[in-house]
C-alpha cells in the first residue's frame, strides 16, 4: 500500500529486533492450530506445555538452511525431480536453564540437579516454537517437530557468555501439515495487512444512484489486521460487472452509460470488497 513508483516498499523489509524460542513434549495436542498461531498474539494450549529456552546470544539468532541432493534428471531433456530437502534451524542459546538441558540431553535433572550425559544429540523429538518480531511490526512464527542434530559448546572466555550453538532438524511428521513432506507450519502476521474492504458512495450512501452521462464518486475503506482503517480509494483496483450500464475509473468514479444497474468492486492487496450496486437513471 505504500510502495513507490518502482514497486519498492521499505515497510516490506524485515529487520529483526527480537525473538523467542520454546519447546514442548512431542504430542499432537501441543502443536498450535492455524488459529492459535495467527494474529497479534499466540493463543496457547491450556495448560500451556511450552517451556522457554531463554535468552539468545546477540549473534546467535536463527540461521536457517536447506540441504538436498541433486535433482533426479530424466532421459527427456528438461525434466527433473527434486529430492526431499533437509531443513535445519540453528540458534546460539545463551542460557543453560532446565529447558535447554532437556533439549540437548533428552533428560530431566534429578533432585540434585544431575543428568548422566551420554550425548548432546539425543533422539528425543520435541515440538518447537519460534517467533521473530521485526521493526516494521510484522511477526513470523514457526511450529513443528524437531530433533537436535548438532550441539557445539562455546569456548569458556572470561567476561563472555558461554552458550550452546544448537542445530535442530525439522522432521516431517504425520501431526504436521499434510503429514508426508511438511517440515513445519509458518505464520506471517502483518499489522498493516488488509483484512476487509468496504465500499460506499463518497457521501456514505450504500445504494448510490447516477444519471446517464453523469458521475458519482465511490469510496473504499480498508480495515487492517491491527483494527485500524485506511482510505484506499486511490490505490484500489476498481471493476464493474456491466460496463454497458456504468463504467468506473481507477479513482473510483462511476459514470452512467445506460439505464439499469451495475455492481462495482474494489480490490486491494488481493482482498476484494462486497459488490456495491449502482443504479443508473435518466
Amino acid at each position: 500500500m505504500t510502495a513507490d513508483s518502482k514497486g519498492n516498499n521499505l515497510q516490506d523489509v524485515d529487520v529483526p529486533i527480537t525473538g523467542q524460542l520454546a519447546i514442548a513434549p512431542y504430542d499432537e495436542a501441543n502443536l498450535l492450530t492455524s488459529e492459535q498461531g495467527g494474529g497479534a498474539t499466540v493463543t496457547w494450549p491450556s495448560p500451556n506445555p511450552y517451556e522457554w529456552l531463554g535468552l539468545i546470544k546477540k549473534d546467535g539468532g536463527a540461521t536457517e538452511s536447506q540441504d538436498k541432493g541433486d535433482a533426479i534428471e530424466f532421459f527427456q531433456k528438461g525434466y527433473y525431480l527434486n529430492q526431499d530437502p533437509t531443513l535445519t534451524i540453528q540458534y546460539g542459546l545463551a542460557e543453560f536453564n532446565t529447558a535447554v538441558r532437556k533439549l540437548i540431553t533428552g533428560q530431566t535433572a534429578d533432585a540434585n540437579g544431575m543428568i548422566a550425559v551420554d550425548t548432546y544429540t539425543p533422539d528425543t523429538k520435541w515440538i518447537l516454537f519460534y517467533e521473530e518480531i521485526y521493526k516494521n511490526g510484522r511477526i513470523r512464527r514457526l511450529n513443528g517437530v524437531i530433533q537436535v542434530t548438532k550441539t557445539e559448546v562455546d569456548q569458556s572466555e572470561r567476561g563472555s557468555v558461554k552458550g550452546h550453538s544448537v542445530t535442530m532438524t525439522w522432521q516431517p511428521d504425520k501431526i504436521v501439515g499434510n503429514g508426508s513432506t511438511t517440515k513445519f507450519n509458518e505464520w506471517h502476521y502483518d499489522p498493516k495487512s488488509v483484512k476487509s474492504v468496504a465500499v460506499t458512495a463518497s457521501d456514505g450512501g450504500i445504494t448510490p444512484k447516477v444519471q446517464v452521462k453523469q458521475a458519482v464518486q465511490l469510496k473504499a475503506v480498508a480495515t487492517l489486521a491491527d483494527g485500524s482503517t485506511s482510505d484506499v480509494t486511490a490505490s484500489a483496483q476498481w471493476s464493474s460487472d456491466a460496463d454497458s450500464k456504468a463504467t468506473i475509473d481507477k479513482a473510483g468514479k462511476v459514470t452512467g452509460v445506460s439505464t439499469g444497474s451495475a455492481h462495482m468492486v474494489a480490490s486491494i492487496d488481493g482482498v476484494q470488497s462486497k459488490p456495491i450496486e449502482v443504479t443508473v437513471t435518466v
